[in-house]
């Protein structure tokens, strides 16, 4: 019996052990959890200025430290206290509300002059007019011109298209806002223009299934015609040498290369990963470092923002009757967009967050928009002043 007995404690003896190191185990990895999430809700607090941000983060610190005590209580030997395993997921559920992909690097965070990371809630300073300019570009006789796409290349020219123009033609303009020189290519109702290079640019045409590689030296010419399966509207160049394109009849989105005779596309898109077909795709942008697509659709009166492979990140209302023409700022990540009907345009964060709403007396219907990185300013177009271009200056 003896034996037996002290084989019994043995064998307790060694249970305990084992489940003091399994809960030694647990103990370091909630530490090392909860510590992660505090660093994690001090950044928000810190730099978090939008009120839902504000109010997720108080309620989590104080689940945080709840915790934290019921921790140390544990470390302590207490065996009265139990974890609700509950507040944990409740933290990791509203972590991932507030960031959707991954929580972040909180070391990028604690450092503001570093690069934003991706889909955070800092909010750049609202975008105040400091000046303005407006500036008249005639292109013929005769002709009305309504700017459908504008871009600004990197000597600060503005690249203009003017697909509906009262003669039923249309036109690329190179304009130099400086001197008001300017350059024509006659084409078919181009609609919007992507800068590759100071000396090329890829144009979409709104009446046909095409893309066409315009020279922009003197004189202006097209170079080649690409065929495409769908209507081409928006055309965004990116950094890599491809293209982004946005397309009607169905609304998608596509990246494409277009450097060979015939163009290759990737990561064609018709509805996002939760199975939202998109209704309409006239304009969009893009925001290359984080991988996000800005789509403003008049249909729906909403911007919708989503990453390359359809993931949804935002849907942006407040109040807009019109959303048309979009531009992003990349170093910021400060989204603008056009409020046909507002008249405004609408400054919004890339978690869709509203930061201002710009107006002027010189914007009667903004159609589309361009952030000028180098001039900090804003290139708008209007759809009821004919052969105008508005540019609006921020302090």
């Amino acid at each position: 019996m003896v034996e037996n007995a002290c084989t019994s404690v043995n064998q307790l003896r060694q249970d305990v052990q084992e489940k003091n190191k399994a809960m030694d185990e647990d103990i370091e990895r909630l530490q090392e959890i909860f510590n992660r999430k505090r660093m994690y809700i001090d950044a928000m607090g810190k730099y978090g200025n939008y009120p839902e941000v504000v109010m997720a983060a108080t309620q989590l610190k104080v689940e945080i430290e709840t915790i934290e005590n019921e921790v140390l209580a544990l470390d302590k030997g207490l065996e009265t206290v139990e974890i609700d395993r509950s507040i944990m997921e409740n933290l990791e559920l509203v972590a991932r509300q507030l960031v959707p992909d991954e929580m972040p690097d909180v070391s990028i965070i604690n450092r503001p002059s570093d690069h934003e990371p991706k889909y955070t809630s800092v909010l750049e300073p609202p975008f105040v007019i400091q000046s303005y300019e407006l500036h008249t570009v005639r292109l013929v006789e005769g002709c009305s011109p309504t700017f459908t796409g504008v871009s600004v290349r990197d000597d600060g020219h503005l690249i203009l298209c003017d697909s509906c123009g009262s003669t039923g033609c249309g036109h690329v303009c190179i304009y130099n806002p400086t001197n008001t020189n300017k350059s024509l290519l006659k084409l078919e109702r181009p609609y919007c223009a992507a800068v590759l290079n100071l000396q090329t640019a890829a144009v979409t045409m709104e009446s046909e299934k095409k893309l066409s590689v315009v020279s922009l030296g003197q004189p202006m010419r097209e170079e080649r015609s690409l065929t495409t399966t769908y209507q081409p509207r928006s055309i965004v160049s990116l950094k890599n040498g491809k293209v982004a394109i946005s397309w009607t009849d169905p609304p998608g989105f596509s990246i494409a290369d277009i450097s060979g005779a015939t163009m290759q596309e990737f990561q064609y898109l018709t509805q996002d990963s939760d199975g939202r077909k998109f209704r309409c795709f006239d304009f969009m942008a893009i925001d290359e470092a984080r991988k996000l697509v800005i789509q403003p659709c008049h249909v729906d009166n909403a911007v919708y923002g989503f990453s390359f492979t359809g993931k949804p990140v935002f849907k942006y209302t407040n109040d807009m009757k019109g959303p048309r023409g979009v531009a992003v700022d990349s170093k910021s990540g400060s989204v603008f967009v056009c409020d046909n009907s507002g008249p405004s345009i609408h400054q919004l964060s890339v978690r869709g967050q509203p930061i201002a709403v710009i107006k002027h007396a010189d914007m009667e219907n903004p159609l589309n928009v361009c952030y000028d990185t180098q001039r900090r300013c804003l290139w708008v177009t209007n759809e009821s002043q004919y052969e105008t271009v508005l540019c609006l200056k921020r302090v």
